[in-house]
């Protein structure tokens, strides 16, 4: 079976992510991260997953790179499209602004299964409390949150 065959779309770290981007705060404080320092949204939650999962990353993640790939070849450019046609003030919301949206939601849909099918296979170790292993997660996975070291935190917090 090749790695991108036969994804489970509907798996508990989806149900994870829609719960939690949808707490107040959450959603606000993400798209500042990803317009800031560039982050993949839908890793810093798997971050986040794990760490609630009490799983603690214990290496680096070659084999995500797979799922790096989706993100800048399929979800990147879609939200870039989608962004692009940004409605003025005033004007309705395009159709086809809409309907790139939809396959933007599908493309993170699909890469929120490339990684939960990954979490199987991570090399993890029990940690000690849910906080600190999401932290501990989102900066093992992703460097470029070190300069993010409060808005982390609060994130994690709402996240809990």
């Amino acid at each position: 079976m090749s790695y991108f065959e036969d994804p489970t779309l509907d798996n508990p770290f989806w149900r994870f992510s829609l719960d939690r981007y949808t707490r107040p705060g959450v959603a606000t404080t993400c798209l500042e991260m990803q317009e800031r320092v560039g982050i993949d949204v839908n890793l810093l939650l798997f971050a986040f997953w794990l760490g609630q999962e009490e799983r603690r990353v214990t290496h680096d993640l070659v084999a995500l790179d797979a799922v790096a790939e989706w993100h800048e070849t399929v979800v990147r450019p879609l939200r870039h499209a989608r962004v692009a046609r940004r409605p003025a003030s005033g004007q309705h919301e395009d159709p086809i602004r809409s309907a790139i949206k939809l396959l933007e939601l599908q493309a993170e849909q699909i890469e929120q299964a490339l990684l939960y099918r990954h979490a199987k296979n991570l090399a993890t170790v029990t940690g000690s409390e849910a906080h600190t292993d999401m932290m501990h997660n989102a900066q093992r996975l992703i460097p470029a949150l070190a300069v993010e070291g409060d808005a982390l935190r609060r994130l994690a917090s709402l996240c809990l």
